[in-house]
């Protein structure tokens, strides 16, 4: 071939993948080598933010061909670019190397954070995607593990497992050995065991392992700089104070409090007290709107909930939050409302402390119907309830 036969067609490969951009899922995109493709899942997010770089889910599969997993909706709601690895497969490794870092070269034009990506994939995939994450520690976050016992992962990383314990191929007991060994080095770690063979783990399960990955990442990866994540946290409440529904906008900042409590080095920084005095102000205007009736604001503003971060409001907006909240809290209905709610927390604290035995999951049980007998017609009567059925139908 001469040379300008190869630079047409190099450049024709170019082209092939198009570079989409559209919010969307896109299928088969050609990556620049013109052999491989990948899948795009692009969050509604990438055009309204066009100065976040986003976070990143990379999915592989022992067959070549996975798919978004259902995760769709939870990329738009965590604002994640997806993007599926088709040409990886059960081997050989060098194959998914290539396949890797072809789909790597083909996505670089896409907006990615610098260190908050994570990987995932079934049996010959999840082994791929923790070879994945050690040829790239500083890039990617952390591994979700479906079915298999892989450990090969880089310091600081998040590691999680979903595992069958009827899977005759990568046995629990070979997982749960994989699980000892990340403890032992210090790994941020999670795992869930289920009542299944080889197989993908289920939506919720897989939502529940990426989320605690990326929360935990996103304010301790050691990869961060400070700059960082002050961008996040002004980019984030930028984002969510301008939503013009008032009970939207409260819960999303109270949801997004609550990820920033959880690392106590950010919860009193100038930045996370900015979120704080926010919500607050989000708070008030909900109490105002239904100061006339004690119990409507009760069950409205979700105080059992809530009571915790209320504490962290300073200065003037503590002050006034007083002065909406002692009305409503006097009220005799409300009174008892506040005390179901707190019996409610301490039994669910107990529940969430359960080991397995019989004899403390009916001790459990019996607390909550203690709680109802003496609460009942309360909010937290309705939780009691429903977590009985749960205990006793799980």
């Amino acid at each position: 071939m001469n040379l300008l036969a190869f630079v047409f067609v190099f450049c024709g490969s170019l082209k092939a993948q198009n570079e989409p951009i559209k919010p969307g899922a896109h299928k088969n995109v050609v990556c620049i080598d013109g052999e491989r493709t990948f899948n795009l899942f692009i969050p509604k997010a990438y055009k309204t933010k066009p100065d976040k770089q986003f976070p990143v889910l990379y999915i592989s599969s022992p067959s070549g061909n996975p798919k978004f997993l259902k995760l769709e909706k939870w990329a738009e709601e965590r604002e994640f670019l997806l993007i599926c690895i088709n040409n990886s497969k059960n081997g050989p490794w060098e194959n998914n190397r290539r396949a890797q870092d072809s789909v790597l070269q083909s996505t670089a034009y896409l907006r990615k954070h610098h260190c908050l990506q994570l990987a995932t994939g079934f049996s010959g995939g999840a082994s791929a995607s923790t070879k994945f994450a050690q040829r790239y520690p500083k890039m990617l976050a952390g591994v979700l593990l479906h079915s298999h016992s892989g450990t090969d992962c880089a310091p600081g990383q998040s590691v999680t497992f979903i595992y069958g314990a009827k899977d005759k191929i990568h046995s629990a007991g070979s997982v749960e050995n994989a699980i000892k060994k990340c403890g032992r080095e210090g790994f941020h770690l999670d795992f869930k065991k289920l009542n299944t063979g080889h197989g993908w783990g289920g939506l919720e399960d897989t939502k529940a392992m990426l989320d605690f990955m990326y929360d935990f990442q996103r304010f301790n990866n050691r990869n961060l700089t400070k700059a960082d994540i002050a961008n996040d946290i002004e980019s984030e409440l930028e984002f969510l104070s301008a939503n013009d529904d008032l009970m939207v906008r409260e819960s999303k900042l109270f949801d997004y409090l609550q990820s920033l409590s959880k690392v106590p080095k950010l919860a009193r920084t100038p930045i996370a007290n900015q979120v704080v005095t926010t919500w607050s102000e989000s708070y008030a205007e909900i109490l105002q709107e239904h100061q006339q009736s004690p119990v409507e604001a009760y069950a409205v503003m979700n105080y059992g909930t809530r009571r915790s971060v209320i504490g962290l409001v300073k200065g003037s907006a503590q002050k006034k939050l007083k002065e909406l909240l002692e009305p409503i809290l006097e009220d005799e209905t409300v009174a008892n409302e506040v005390k179901a709610q707190l019996a409610f927390d301490r039994v669910a604290k107990k529940e969430a402390k359960l080991t397995g035995r019989e004899s403390q999951r009916k001790a459990v049980v019996k607390q909550y119907q203690r709680l109802i007998e003496k609460y009942p017609d309360t909010i937290a009567t309705e939780q009691a309830e429903l977590r009985i059925a749960k205990m006793e139908n799980p």
